[in-house]
């Protein structure tokens, strides 16, 4: 859904990223580096979250650790 949306944003920020963990509604993911984490949150955290609630209405929250 996201690479439909920009591929060239998915491309760059988001294919990188891999899921860490789950605990509840919030969502920890890994990101390459501790630019590329702080890019995401600060960027395309309310993008990421509302795929992800498209999914599951019940996460309520993103975290991205390097």
């Amino acid at each position: 859904m996201l690479h439909q949306e920009d591929p060239a944003i998915y491309t760059a920020w988001i294919a990188a990223l891999t899921r860490s963990e789950r605990a509840g509604g919030r969502l920890t993911l890994t990101a390459p580096s501790r630019f590329h984490a702080n890019y995401v949150l600060s960027h395309l955290k309310p993008r990421l979250l509302a795929a992800c609630r498209d999914v599951d209405e019940l996460m309520s929250d993103i975290a991205v650790i390097s």
